[in-house]
């Protein structure tokens, strides 16, 4: 093993010192001024690290120089596939975890988001990976500088995007900031509010707040941008093709970091498009991972109808509605097979409501969207006419909020009725034809009464707002989250009855010798055949009781392609012998209830003296409570009709696959509900629904290898020229990981990352760590000490469900998944939101911080 500075390097080399080392190689020789840096060849990738390579470094660059160690792949920054943030780098690195940094970059080449990034890039070749070790610059801004834009393509821009501090900041989106553009000649700027800086500190990196003159002043000088412009156009020139550039300054001096091709740049057919904003932060927990053709042409008809009557309900007019039918019917997105908000949508349509600048922070607070969004001040009435509207809407508002619980019990009782019709019919062996027309008639008699669950998630949104709002102006230190721990204890939320239930039948069985051992040892498949032939007394009875009650509920039970426990009992059976193994006989709801006493305690001693201001913070706490937990249990309304649109259609495909249109039932889900109804009716354009489906399954293979971002900012058209992938978040060997707490408790235990539960059925005492869940997930909750979720707000379902198992929880924890490995070591409070990863399965030592519960406050 070698290591080769810089100055030992020829143009040959390249082919082993990997791609971002052979920029730098040719920056060098350019005579562009570039930190002092060198490289381990990809030749001698996993030969292991030796004490003299180490002591070679050392000697380079000096024993106390901070580093920066960072991959160089062959396949990197290349103007096809640049991998830009897909193998990991590390900053501020000092000489006792410099091994350890050069031991994470060679891992990185195997992660699970490189080989998807390969995939979707065509190239399988694995040539291993070389690691530049380079000075670190204690920059006091940095930035990107493109030599095109890299939206429109226009190659007569220069755009340059900085911040105070390092550049890692602006890499991964933590911060916002300043962006310079040059065109026709001159130079234009948006300055946006800059509080904090990424800085080197003595264990890595940190982020610190910056001093207040320096808030709204720009990160850039006209003389510094002048000197970036003329070091990039060199750099250009060179190259022979338009570059995207990494500098910063220390002092008076611009360092270049690095130059690479700007990836797949092309010419949009639109560059001033139409801008739209799409996030999943909260539909994921629905619609988790590819979601199919059928149903997403299902959900965006049965959202477009439900929020169009909502809003005519709040008294907007019939004809403003028809006006913006397409902001209906645009409310969702589907980008490479995951569903998003189309959060322009969603704000026009929330903006037809009287008093939209009232409510629409409300609206950020329940969808749990990272960054708020503002539509054009044309489109949006001025505030004071906002307040005037809200005025004359409040009548109509009180009066639907006094008649929810009335209209939300005759909607269940009429929803009982409905899906009770419906499950008389045998849509396995009916008509194709019959089916769909029932299904028409369903959907009709599912819009016309839909109005109770909107009418809740509208005023649940509101409530659950101003209730965080009165609590935060309380300001009681110890309790940040009072308004999440008085939400705690409500045991009237139907997610958390199938936990009980389930622990019930596991008690049952275990009162029997011969039943626990054989539930601890067989298998689902054998147990449920034991089950059926009534091996087990009194076990039988109560798995059909559960069936009939929550057998619509699955992982993904809103998908109509996802199968549930009535149709598949033997994983319902699974989660029971989790519950067998562990012992798990109680959810914790008494830990639950403590929170929401001691929380109301303190509510008490606050609003001390405070009668007119505790009357109507008690009166927001009660109809919040209520909202929340109806929130949750219309949820399962929304199951079981679902449920029953899944029958229907999964009647449809028995009946194409018998006839020999379809190869199998499973089929049908590839293909849209229109062409189903249109094929059926005589109207279809493509009547080959084997083809159509063979091109969507070779589609949904190719985005199945792809993971897009979880928010995406898209231009004129959609799918021309924009870029889905996602922006990864650098890591770093002191991970600062922090999102919403929802239930505290301080946890300490080891990491169980799980991407489908459908894969296991428990976590035993570990921390279950997610990107999202759904009611499908509940059973896996109490076998674990605290619950981790990457996506997800206060009001979203891990949160709710977690308040009332008093199971510590933190939701909206960005980067999650991109740091966190099955095995690690981790340390959370559930009040704080803040995580502490101490110690890496992949490390022989425990991270360069010490880390106890008691500091995580």
């Amino acid at each position: 093993m070698k290591f080769l500075p810089s100055s030992f390097l020829t143009d040959q080399d390249s082919s082993i010192i990997g791609g971002k080392a052979a920029q730098l190689l040719a920056l060098t020789k350019l005579g562009i001024q570039v930190p002092k840096w060198g490289v381990i060849p990809a030749i001698y990738t996993d030969t292991g690290i030796t004490s003299s390579v180490l002591r070679e470094i050392k000697f380079h660059f000096g024993a106390k120089t901070p580093l920066a160690v960072r991959s160089s792949a062959p396949e990197e920054d290349q103007a096809s596939a640049s991998y830009a943030g897909q193998f990991e780098s590390f900053l501020q690195v000092s000489p006792g975890t410099l091994k350890t940094a050069i031991e994470g970059v060679w891992r990185s080449r195997h992660a699970q988001r490189v080989t998807s990034y390969k995939a979707a890039a065509s190239q399988i070749s694995d040539n291993g990976i070389a690691v530049i070790i380079q000075e670190m610059i204690p920059a006091e801004v940095s930035g990107v500088a493109f030599s095109a834009d890299p939206l429109s393509g226009d190659q007569e821009v220069t755009v340059i995007n900085s911040v105070y501090g390092l550049g890692e900041g602006l890499v991964s989106g933590q911060l916002s900031a300043d962006q310079f553009r040059f065109e026709a000649q001159a130079w234009s700027s948006v300055i946006t509010e800059k509080s904090l800086a990424v800085v080197p500190d003595s264990t890595g990196i940190s982020t610190v707040a910056l001093s207040p003159e320096l808030h709204h002043r720009p990160s850039l000088s006209e003389k510094q941008l002048q000197e970036i412009r003329a070091q990039l156009l060199v750099i250009t020139e060179a190259c022979k093709c338009p570059q995207d550039m990494e500098f910063c300054y220390s002092g008076e001096t611009l360092w270049i970091l690095q130059s690479r091709p700007i990836t797949a740049l092309k010419q949009s057919d639109s560059p001033s498009g139409e801008m739209i904003l799409w996030d999943n932060s909260n539909i994921v927990e629905s619609y988790p991972g590819l979601t199919s053709p059928l149903t997403f042409s299902f959900i965006v008809e049965m959202y477009a109808g439900v929020y169009r009557q909502l809003s005519g309900l709040f008294g907007v007019k019939e004809k403003v509605l028809d006006a913006n039918d397409q902001t209906f019917q645009n409310m969702l997105g589907l980008i490479q097979g995951r569903v998003y908000y189309n959060l322009k949508s969603w704000y026009k349509a929330l903006s037809l409501f009287p008093g939209y600048a009232v409510n629409a922070r409300f609206m950020e607070t329940m969808m749990g969207v990272e960054e708020p969004f503002d539509l054009e001040d044309n489109e949006v009435q001025s505030k004071w006419a906002g307040y005037i509207g809200v005025g004359r809407m409040a009548i109509r508002m009180f009066s639907a909020l006094i008649r929810l619980p009335q209209e939300t019990a005759i909607f269940q009782m009429q929803l009982g009725e409905i899906l009770q019709k419906y499950s008389d019919l045998n849509f396995q062996q009916m008509p194709v034809g019959d089916i769909l027309k029932h299904y028409q008639t369903f959907e009709t008699e599912l819009l016309a009464k839909w109005k109770p669950p909107m009418v809740n998630d509208f005023f649940a949104m509101i409530f659950f707002g101003v209730l965080k709002n009165m609590s935060e102006k309380l300001r009681i230190k110890e309790s940040p989250n009072l308004h999440n721990d008085l939400l705690c204890g409500s045991a009237d939320i139907i997610s958390t009855e199938p936990i009980t239930r389930l622990m019930n039948i596991a008690d049952l069985i275990c009162k029997e010798e011969a039943s626990r051992l054989a539930f601890e040892s067989q298998s689902p498949e054998t147990l449920w055949l034991a089950i059926q032939h009534d091996q087990f007394p009194g076990i039988r009875p109560e798995i059909e009781s559960y069936l009939e009650s929550f057998g619509d509920r699955c992982i993904g039970e809103l998908k109509l392609e996802s199968i549930p426990y009535q149709d598949q009992p033997e994983a319902l059976i699974s989660m029971v012998q989790s519950f067998v193994k562990q012992g798990i006989r109680d959810h914790q709801a008494g830990i639950s209830e403590q929170l929401r006493t001691e929380a109301e305690k303190k509510l008490s001693v606050a609003l001390n003296g405070k009668w007119i201001k505790a009357k109507l913070f008690r009166w927001v706490l009660r109809i919040t409570r209520k909202l929340v937990s109806n929130r949750e249990n219309l949820r399962f309304s929304r199951t079981q009709a679902f449920g029953m649109v899944r029958k229907m259609y999964r009647g449809v495909g028995s009946q194409l696959a018998k006839l020999d249109i379809i190869d199998n039932k499973e089929d049908v889900f590839f293909l849209r509900q229109q062409e189903l109804h249109d094929f059926a009716l005589g109207k279809a354009v493509d009547t080959d629904l084997r083809a159509l489906i063979s091109l969507r399954k070779t589609q949904y293979e190719l985005w199945s290898q792809q993971e897009p971002a979880a928010r995406l900012k898209t231009y004129g058209m959609v799918n021309h020229t924009n870029d889905f992938s996602t922006s990864a978040i650098q890591v770093d060997l002191v991970a600062d990981l922090n999102g919403t707490g929802c239930c505290p408790g301080l946890v300490t235990g080891t990491a169980t990352v799980v991407q489908d539960p459908s894969e296991l059925s428990d976590v035993n005492g570990t921390i279950l760590v997610c990107r999202s869940t759904d009611p499908g997930w509940v059973p896996l909750f109490p076998t674990a000490s605290g619950l981790l979720v990457e996506r997800g707000s206060l009001l979203s379902h891990a949160a709710i469900v977690a308040r009332e198992m008093g199971k510590p929880c933190i939701v909206g924890i960005k980067g999650l998944l991109s740091q966190v490995q099955t095995g690690d070591k981790l340390a959370f409070n559930g009040s704080s939101g803040k995580i502490e990863i101490i110690q890496r399965l992949s490390d022989s030592e425990t991270i360069p911080s010490s880390v106890s519960p008691s500091s995580l406050s």
